[in-house]
């Protein structure tokens, strides 16, 4: 009998641990400190590469005589932004959480921020229009209006955009 009051305490008392954890689960929302900035849209959160979901950032080229229009400053927006911080981060439903590399694709938050549509919004990134996501109109939206006030990239690259599916700075 002392057992099972026993067994009957413990379950009653852990029952809210593993409902917030599982709240946590389904909600999917995760926690973790930035170590590392790769480029304008891959880093480090505690140790592991991370991709922000649903835009695409400027990378340096590998050939050193090749100029990537604004991929230094994407990654120092990038850097200053979440470099060090504790971020939170949810998956897409849409998608998978990893691309076809292995890294994680996420929704990034600062303090309620949300950093993909900050990194468009700001001229630094593209809108991902190679898949269907969550968030596609919304960033489409923002890029459309970032285009409009010719900010960022749409101010000081050459932007070359091939039917519906992606843009791109021209490098050069």
């Amino acid at each position: 009998m002392n057992r099972l009051m026993l067994v009957l305490m413990l379950a009653i008392l852990l029952l809210p641990i593993a409902a917030r954890a599982q709240e946590a689960e389904v909600r999917g929302t995760y926690e973790g400190e930035v170590t590392k900035v790769k480029n304008g849209d891959i880093f480090d959160i505690d140790g592991e590469s991370f991709r922000l979901m649903g835009i695409d950032a400027p990378r340096p080229s590998k050939c050193p005589r090749v100029v990537s229009c604004r991929a230094d400053e994407a990654k120092k927006f990038l850097e200053e932004k979440i470099l060090g911080r504790t971020v939170t981060y949810d998956y897409d439903r849409m998608q998978g959480r990893r691309d076809k590399r292995g890294i994680r694709r996420i929704y990034l938050y600062l303090d309620g921020e949300l950093v993909n549509a900050t990194m468009i919004e700001q001229g630094n990134a593209f809108a991902d229009r190679a898949r269907d996501y969550e968030k596609k109109d919304l960033f489409l939206g923002m890029e459309n209006l970032t285009r409009r006030r010719s900010m960022g990239l749409w101010h000081s690259c050459p932007v070359e955009c091939t039917g519906s599916t992606v843009c791109r700075t021209k490098s050069w």
